[in-house]
């Protein structure tokens, strides 16, 4: 269609904004079809994984008084 542009609704007027033809594109087609171009793909490195030890656990003395001594054995 001459002066409609391409939506994924279908071909609007781009003055008015009406829907001259419904019609389901997908973006990709929409984007092709109104000539724009596709940014180029960027690979991006992958971040190297961090290894972290774990911290040192102490052992604590615990005092068996009171009511623990019922289960502390």
């Amino acid at each position: 269609m001459k002066n409609a542009k391409a939506t994924v609704k279908g071909w609007v007027n781009p003055k008015t904004g009406e829907l001259l033809k419904a019609q389901k594109m997908t973006q990709a087609t929409v984007d092709k079809l109104n000539g724009v171009k596709p940014e180029p793909l960027v690979e991006v490195p992958k971040p190297e994984p961090i290894i972290e030890e774990a911290p040192a656990v102490e052992e604590m003395d615990v005092p068996k008084t009171g009511l623990l001594n019922r289960f502390i054995k």
